[in-house]
Order: structure tokens, then sequence, then C-alpha cells
């Protein structure tokens, strides 16, 4: 199966995307890609999402994950996608593996706000969960 990675990210990977699922969608029919992987940052949290939208638009989603890893001083990402069931799991797998060995972690240049018990950016979750409460002040003070 040919499939083009993309370097696509959702709303789970703040300022890094700002392409939408139904864009990625109408660009691969159009240019006759039939598959395209979609990986997040040691997350499958938006990845899923995606995959689900992509299939939903005709599109086949190759679900990943995008570990970042780091030795010394040197750190890189390694993406990887699952090919089946088995390869899913797996990388769920290490998914957690990664997500609960960054769990509690005090703020750094990578998590401003430190990593929540399940290793979860904070930063990223206070912007995720206040989009609506900011959109709706935005808004108001707009009219006004």
């Amino acid at each position: 199966m040919a499939y083009t990675p993309l370097r696509v990210r959702t709303h789970a990977s703040l300022g890094r995307s700002t392409l939408t699922d139904a864009a990625v969608a109408t660009w691969a029919k159009a240019h006759g890609v039939p598959a395209v992987g979609v990986a997040e940052y040691n997350t499958f949290a938006g990845a899923l999402e995606t995959a689900k939208r992509l299939a939903k638009d005709g599109v086949q989603p190759l679900t990943g994950i995008t570990q970042t890893l780091v030795r010394g001083d040197a750190t890189g990402d390694l993406t990887l996608f699952a090919r089946d069931a088995v390869g899913y799991k797996a990388l769920l797998r290490a998914s957690n593996a990664q997500t609960l060995a960054n769990a509690n972690q005090p703020p750094t240049a990578a998590h401003w706000f430190g990593t929540d018990n399940l290793g979860r950016d904070l930063a990223t979750r206070v912007c995720y969960g206040a989009r609506i409460s900011l959109a709706i002040g935005i808004v108001a003070s707009l009219i006004n």
C-alpha cells in the first residue's frame, strides 16, 4: 500500500499543524494518495480521532506515534506506524511506557507547566481546555 507521511499533527499537538482533517482528506483524494500516516507526539490522543475522520472521508489512515527519544544531551524523534492490530497494541504499550516515564515532571522548556500523573503536558491541556472560554471571551469583547 502506498502512503505519504505528511507529518500531519492534530489538535493534540498544538501549534504543529493548521491542517484540518477534511483538508488532508481532500488533498489525498486530489493527488491519488489512498492512505495517509497520522502520528502524534508521545500519544495517540488526536491521531485516533483524525484516523476515524479520514476513514469516513474514504482515505485509509495509518495510525502511529512519534516518540521523542533522549540520550544525554541529544534528542530526536522516531515515528512508527501500526500495520495491524498487533502493531497497534505494541505502539500503545510503548506510548504508555513513555508517557508514564514522563509523569509528574517539573516545568521544563519542553513542558512549560510540567506534566501530570499520566505524563501529559499540562500547558497543552490548559490551552485545549480553555479554547471555548477564550473564544467566548473574544467574541463578547468584539461585540461590545
